[in-house]
């Protein structure tokens, strides 16, 4: 049985992402009354986001914390780990070991996705090293603490670094980590559903949206070939939504949420 995640901002980001966003005693409560099994924390900087509080909320409403994700720190601070400023690169790191610090008391990965960084046309290789060098930081912490640390592959519309899935996991074998995984979103894999199965020991998130970052069954993709997939792995992980909000955050996800409990129950195969 598959387990639903949604995406919630906390209260200090910025720039509205694909995520819920706004007052978290309106927005959890209601995701909890349509029947999600958890929420996905885009997090800024957890030093100013109000955690206890927030995550108390999550747990009272019988919610789990299903990730922390790293994305507001790039879209709203610009930090990386590959950054050519070390100020940056240190501020990268220290901000998920603060993560890491949360998502070993709630159990769940936290998500490097943009925060790798983009490699600098003009010193790749020292980029590349940074880049190295700022995962090895964060997994010594995430190793004492058994976090798992995900890496999403993004296309290159996004990124000029780590765009397929087999480059992905060739980078992540390369440290020879056991805390150090993937993180699957279907628009960047292309719907490629067969690759869920092909990386299913390393798979601890996914992200599921339709074509274009629209509601799943509003696009192009086969989004039952997908959610059956899925269900087919020994150990599916969480499942969340990244997709257009559109006028309403509570409706979308209301409606997501309806259309792949639908898919998942059908059993198509």
């Amino acid at each position: 049985m598959l387990s639903f995640a949604y995406p919630y901002q906390t209260e200090e980001t910025i720039k509205p992402l694909f995520s819920a966003k706004g007052s978290a005693k309106e927005i959890i409560p209601s995701l909890a009354s349509f029947g999600y099994d958890g929420i996905e924390l885009l997090v800024r900087d957890a030093r100013e986001a109000k955690l206890p509080s927030l995550l108390k909320l999550i747990t009272d409403e019988g919610l789990k914390v299903a990730s922390f994700a790293t994305s507001p720190m790039v879209a709203d601070d610009r930090l990386s780990f590959s950054a050519l400023d070390e100020s940056i690169r240190d501020e990268a790191v220290k901000r998920t070991i603060n993560l890491i610090e949360w998502a070993e008391e709630f159990d769940c990965p936290v998500i490097i996705g943009k925060l790798r960084g983009q490699i600098s046309d003009e010193k790749s290789d020292l980029s590349w090293e940074y880049m190295r060098q700022s995962f090895a930081r964060v997994l010594d912490v995430a190793e004492k603490k058994n976090v798992p640390i995900l890496i999403e592959p993004q296309n290159e519309n996004n990124m000029n670094n780590l765009n397929r899935t087999d480059e992905t996991m060739t980078f992540i074998q390369s440290f020879k980590s056991a805390n150090l995984g993937l993180m699957l979103d279907c628009l960047h894999m292309e719907a490629e559903s067969h690759l869920f199965q092909d990386v299913a020991d390393q798979l601890g998130f996914i992200h599921l949206t339709d074509s274009d970052r629209l509601m799943p069954g509003e696009g192009t993709f086969d989004m039952n070939e997908i959610v059956n997939a899925i269900q087919r792995l020994p150990r599916p992980p969480f499942v969340s939504f990244e997709i257009k909000q559109q006028d309403s955050s509570l409706a979308v996800a209301k409606k997501a949420l309806e259309t792949m409990k639908k898919m998942r129950d059908s059993d198509v195969r």
